[in-house]
């Protein structure tokens, strides 16, 4: 009788399929998963990098274009105070005149006002012209002044410094070249210094 074993073993040896552990199999499995997944984690990785370098790209280019905005807006500030004053001298039929007038579109804020002559300087226009006439009835009743050391120029706005109306002292005036220097802020403090030679 033959043994049922060596028949199987028989059965099992003419097969041609080699024999293989299954613990090999799972070893194998495994190192295919995990090759699987080493390769999308790379490219999650690859993703993540491309997204956050993307989101650091429009992050800056928004941070310039906030700057952009914020400079364009100050300029558009200073654009809406800009003070300029502009000074002038001259005689016509009423007689001599000196004219400080606002030609810009915001407040200007006098801080400081000179007049020279022939070298010197005056911070009285009124001292000035006395300087200039020289005569003893020379006075209040010949002329109109407006000091405008501290004033608040608003936009447009024109102020007679100095006038003359009799025309023997206007003439005398007009004569000497009288420069002007005034030091002027706008709302802001940013200060200008305009010269009249």
């Amino acid at each position: 009788m033959d043994n049922p074993n060596n028949e199987l073993a028989a059965t099992v040896n003419s097969t041609n399929t080699p024999y293989t552990n299954p613990s090999n199999e799972n070893n194998q499995n495994n190192a295919t998963q995990n090759a699987n997944l080493n390769q999308a984690n790379k490219k999650k990785i690859g993703l993540e990098m491309i997204f956050a370098t993307l989101s650091l790209l429009i992050s800056l280019f928004t941070f310039v274009i906030t700057a952009l905005q914020t400079q364009i807006m100050q300029n558009q500030q200073k654009a809406a105070v800009w003070a300029y004053l502009e000074a002038s001298t001259g005689i016509s039929g009423n007689g001599f005149c000196c004219e400080v007038q606002n030609k810009g579109v915001g407040a200007a804020i006098v801080e400081e006002v000179t007049y020279s002559c022939d070298g010197k300087k005056y911070t009285d226009f009124v001292v000035l012209a006395k300087e200039i006439v020289k005569d003893s009835t020379f006075n209040y009743d010949y002329y109109s002044t407006n000091p405008i050391d501290a004033k608040v120029f608003g936009a447009g706005e024109t102020i007679l410094v100095f006038g003359v109306k009799e025309m023997k002292f206007a003439e005398k005036l007009v004569r000497k070249n009288i420069a002007i220097e005034i030091k002027y802020a706008n709302i802001y403090g940013e200060t200008t210094v305009y010269k009249k030679k």
